[in-house]
């Protein structure tokens, strides 16, 4: 039986429009191949590390959320390595072949991926720019509306001159920072003329927190007798009263006192010369009446305490006692003595004496102290 040319047409016409596609007997399906997901410029980077003679590539890959599982193991199964892998953001960074980036690029589960690349920073240097026009610095005179602060701007200087007493007076502040430079005239008095800084402790643990600031009294106790006594290899004199105490040193360039307040010293150490004698490393010794919490500091580090202009130091809110390493030269445009106070503690679990040097170690605490209480403001804590 025969079919017309023209029945056999119309009959894989009808068949097509069915949705049915008649492939001939010898002719063999091939699957399509699943589009690489790198852009232009990922495939002119990998050209690049082919030139330098490159054999792997780092690819940074993004998959829907939780999804990385499944494109972690093809990267395996093409020999490749998971950097690392984040399955709540969809983020996988691998390490694979160069000669096989293509194929991890037609991964399927990949939504996008590109070639880890450092890209340079420009360069923020102001090429060109002019020195400015020199003007006065601001002094106590300068005026709450200045050109040196936005206070004008921000209507803080136009609020303060309507309301001159609300200025926080009656009001303790805490600042939980790297301590306050005790010298700084705005951080002195309130305008009240009331102290401003009224309390001063450090929170950190003695023996767990790693705070050089504290020093632990680990011997037993010293007898002084005729204001002498020896300690550490030294014999030190011009001690005030005799009497069984504590006592212990500590070594200037551990502290961790910021280079501001002291010369940066080099080889080590992460604190200052702060008696400034052009020698880092040096030490001072420490003498505690725990019965009283009184503490004795050799600040200049002469192994004499007659000299000292504090006789004895207690917790700064006690008397607000404050003592300097090193003694300021009045000559010089900078100060060099350093403040600092002292801090007993006793710990009860462990029955160890210990005493804090209460130091500015870094400006960042006078920076943002006066940002809070100002000159004209309320105390700090």
């Amino acid at each position: 039986m025969s079919r017309s040319k023209g029945g056999l047409f119309a009959g894989l016409a009808a068949l097509i429009v069915a949705g049915i596609v008649i492939i001939g007997a010898g002719a063999t399906s091939t699957p399509k191949r699943a589009k690489s997901k790198f852009t232009k410029h990922d495939r002119t980077l990998l050209a690049k590390k082919a030139r330098q003679g490159a054999t792997s590539v780092t690819l940074l890959i993004a998959t829907p959320r939780h999804g990385t599982k499944s494109v972690a193991n093809s990267i395996r199964r093409l020999g490749g390595k998971v950097v690392y892998r984040n399955n709540k953001l969809g983020y996988v960074r691998v390490r694979v072949s160069l000669r096989k980036a293509d194929q991890a690029s037609r991964l399927k589960g990949i939504q996008a991926i590109n070639v880890d690349e450092v890209l340079p920073l420009p360069d923020p240097r102001p090429d060109g720019v002019i020195d400015p026009t020199p003007q006065p610095a601001p002094d106590a005179n300068t005026p709450r509306s200045n050109p040196y602060m936005p206070t004008r701007d921000t209507g803080a200087a136009q609020f303060v001159n309507e309301h001159p007493s609300w200025d926080g007076r009656g009001v303790t502040v805490g600042i939980l920072d790297l301590g306050v430079d005790l010298d700084h005239p705005s951080l002195n008095t309130t305008s009240t003329g009331q102290r401003k800084i009224v309390d001063w402790v450090t929170y950190t643990h003695p023996s767990q927190d790693g705070d050089p600031t504290w020093r632990a009294y680990t011997g037993a106790l010293t007898t002084i007798t005729g204001g002498t006594f020896t300690a550490f290899g030294r014999t030190y004199t011009g001690f005030p009263t005799d009497g069984q105490y504590r006592v212990a040193r500590m070594r200037e360039d551990l502290l961790g006192a910021t280079s501001e307040y002291g010369i940066s010293c080099s080889g080590g150490g992460n604190g200052s010369d702060l008696d400034r004698n052009g020698a880092c490393g040096d030490f001072f010794a420490m003498v505690w009446r725990p019965s009283d919490n009184t503490v004795w500091v050799d600040a200049d580090g002469d192994a004499s305490f007659a000299d000292e202009d504090v006789a004895g130091m207690k917790d700064y809110k006690v008397n607000h006692d404050v003592h300097y390493f090193g003694h300021d030269n009045p000559a010089t445009a900078v100060r060099e003595a350093v403040p600092f106070t002292v801090q007993p503690l006793t710990d009860p679990v462990d029955n160890l004496f210990w005493v804090n040097i209460g130091i500015v170690s870094g400006a960042h605490g006078s920076h943002v102290a006066g940002i809070t209480p100002a000159t004209a403001s309320s105390a700090v804590r």
